[in-house]
């Protein structure tokens, strides 16, 4: 319960309340030994922490959050830390460490073949190599990202994804497959009716131009 509290919070921007319920929850984990929930608490907490703009503090919970899983054998539940982890070392420019996650969270997604988590997984590793300015692996990852998420057929991801795979497109000079992408994310939103996504479409084509 203290758990569903702190997600509810969590969704509706109430970050210190949602902070303080996660907090109960590990409480009682701890005094149960119950690792799967700390595991689970653990990262709970770090994304908090997170949006809350304390990075060093994300970073050590999701080391924990790991510590459990691993702990649990649990192959599934650490591909999101570790692609997690890894964002968060790019936040703080240790991007040795960032690569380190980022593979573990491939490794692993591949290893259970499972389609969202490899998504969100090639998804991490394209972040990775656009930071570093390494544009066409960055666009290669993205491409694998992208044809996963359309076999899950999610449609509200895919329009943010277009568009990012036709910034990368344009940075490696390749300008018809920028359109092209630009295109779909645009063809895309208009379907779905989502104006943020619109808007973003029409201001990456506008600065394209």
């Amino acid at each position: 319960i203290y758990s569903n509290l702190g997600s509810v919070y969590m969704a509706i921007s109430k970050k210190d309340q949602a902070a303080e319920w996660f907090f109960k929850a590990l409480k009682l984990y701890e005094k149960l030994k119950r690792d799967v929930g700390q595991g689970e608490t653990y990262s709970n907490l770090s994304s908090i922490y997170y949006l809350l703009g304390r990075t060093d503090d994300a970073i050590d919970f999701q080391k924990k959050s790991i510590y459990f899983r691993e702990k649990q054998n649990d192959i599934r539940g650490l591909v999101i830390p570790n692609i997690n982890i890894g964002q968060l070392y790019i936040l703080k420019d240790s991007f040795a460490l960032a690569l380190r996650h980022l593979k573990l969270a491939v490794t692993y997604a591949e290893k259970i073949s499972n389609i969202k988590l490899k998504a969100g997984a090639y998804s991490g590793m394209s972040a990775y190599h656009s930071k570093m300015k390494e544009y066409g692996p960055a666009l290669e990852w993205q491409n694998k990202a992208i044809a996963l998420f359309e076999e899950t057929d999610n449609k509200p991801l895919l329009s943010r994804m277009y568009v990012s795979a036709g910034n990368l497109a344009n940075a490696t000079n390749d300008s018809a497959g920028a359109v092209n992408f630009y295109r779909k994310a645009l063809d895309l939103s208009l379907r779905l009716g989502n104006k943020e996504n619109i808007a973003n479409a029409y201001e990456k084509m506008n600065s394209f131009y």
